[in-house]
């Protein structure tokens, strides 16, 4: 029961670290992911602006992580 419960948890990771994660966040789900790494949405923004936003927020910060660590 156990080894199945981690199996899934991986298999989430995993399945989070493609970049098709993107597409299929929207609304409520995109506002969470956002509200999770510290990037809100903007008033008025759609959710192809904001998905936009947030893919490159955090590819911009993931290659600033790397800097830093091989500083």
């Amino acid at each position: 029961m156990l080894g199945k419960t981690f199996e899934n948890v991986y298999q989430e990771i995993e399945d989070n670290k493609n970049p098709h994660i993107w597409s299929s966040l929207a609304g409520k789900t995109l506002d969470d992911t956002g509200t999770f790494v510290n990037c809100p949405r903007k008033p008025n923004e759609d959710d192809a602006n904001y998905r936009y936003r947030l893919m490159n927020w955090v590819l911009r910060n993931e290659a600033s992580n790397t800097t830093a660590i091989s500083a």
